[in-house]
């Protein structure tokens, strides 16, 4: 790491600037909720920030498998559970009433796999739904699915199969 990189990283860790939430903030610090914490940079839009890391605290929800945190820009499941008297953790969030969809982390042990992820956990603590690549591999049947985590963002591309001539 170069010197200026580590300059710039202290620099954002110690000067304190008002976000649009009216809360003192830095660019980087800890973010907590349900008893877990993680790192989170902010962005800087426009020389302003949105929201302080406390509130982007208060946005996070349960999950509705584990009850762990799913925090603002974290990938998220839309599953339904399978035994009809399934209680989702408290603090969790139902998407959808009909059929019965609630709110999942993207963790291991909850997300059977990356191609479900369906969405994102955005501010002011919604969905932001996308595609997952299940979806995109059935309404591109016979093509091929390729997934990438791009700057938090789940992109999912079909690239065409071509049938081979002989």
């Amino acid at each position: 790491m170069n010197l200026y990189k580590i300059w710039n990283e202290k620099r954002k860790r110690t000067i304190f600037l008002i976000a649009n939430c009216g809360h003192e903030t830095k660019r980087i610090n800890k973010v907590s909720a349900f008893g877990e914490n993680i790192e989170t940079e902010v962005p800087l839009i426009n020389g302003k920030i949105e929201y302080c890391h406390e509130c982007l605290g208060k946005m996070a929800v349960r999950c509705a498998w584990c009850g762990r945190p799913i925090f603002i820009g974290d990938f998220i499941t839309l599953y339904t559970p399978k035994d009809p008297n399934f209680v989702p953790q408290k603090g969790s969030l139902t998407y959808k009433e009909e059929p019965l969809r609630l709110v999942g982390c993207q963790r291991v042990d909850c997300a059977v796999s990356g191609s479900d992820y369906c969405g994102v956990w955005i501010p002011p603590g919604i969905v932001h739904r996308q595609k997952s690549g299940i979806e995109m591999a059935l309404e591109n049947l016979g093509n091929i699915i390729i997934g990438n985590n791009r700057n938090g963002k789940m992109d999912f591309e079909v690239v065409k199969h071509r049938e081979m001539k002989e």
